[in-house]
């Protein structure tokens, strides 16, 4: 947890122990592993809110979501200005489309319908990108901001529902990581 104060305003950053151990196998595995969703940045969550660039622009994001409201949930993106931050999780349909069968369409549970690329020479892209999913709540002295989420890549909303509508091809956790990196404007 970090106690942070900007212009007089107390909050605190937490992400949850059972995220944490998720995030370690999947966006926070070793750095040199080229896996789809996993950061080549930083190791850790610690890591990547300390961040010069990344980590002090989350915190004015995140002051400035403060300012609006409490007791809701919020998700932004943050592009990096100089590297790559690790291997996106999806892409435009239009890159990772080359020819019949590299892709299929899979229900990943009873709620989200995604379509998925299965040919593994099509790899998983490096981004520039970082997407959080925040759970602001009220609080008293200090307002707690929770992190559910976090990955390399654009916001595509909440992983759930027919997510084909999206025009967004995903990238399984094991799918191998490539050193093309994907531009995409915010």
């Amino acid at each position: 947890m970090r106690l942070l104060a900007i212009n007089g305003l107390r909050f605190t950053v937490t992400m949850p122990k059972r995220e944490r151990e998720r995030h370690k196998r999947t966006s926070f595995r070793d750095n040199n592993i080229k896996r789809a969703g996993n950061f080549c940045l930083w190791d850790s969550w610690s890591a990547l809110i300390e961040d010069e660039v990344i980590g002090s622009a989350f915190i004015e994001s995140v002051n400035d979501l403060l300012l609006t409201e409490y007791q809701h949930r919020e998700r932004f993106s943050l592009q990096h200005p100089d590297r790559a931050v690790g291997w996106s999780i999806s892409t435009p349909l239009s890159y990772a489309y080359r020819e019949r069968g590299t892709m299929d369409t899979v229900r990943t549970n009873k709620r989200t319908t995604l379509i998925r690329v299965t040919d593994r020479n099509i790899f998983a892209p490096l981004t520039d990108i970082v997407t959080f999913a925040l759970r602001i709540e009220d609080g008293y002295g200090a307002v707690p901001i929770i992190v559910e989420e976090v990955f390399p890549g654009s916001d595509f909303g909440p992983f759930s529902g027919d997510l084909r509508k999206k025009g967004r091809a995903f990238f399984m956790p094991d799918h191998p990581g490539g050193d093309e990196v994907l531009r995409e404007n915010l």
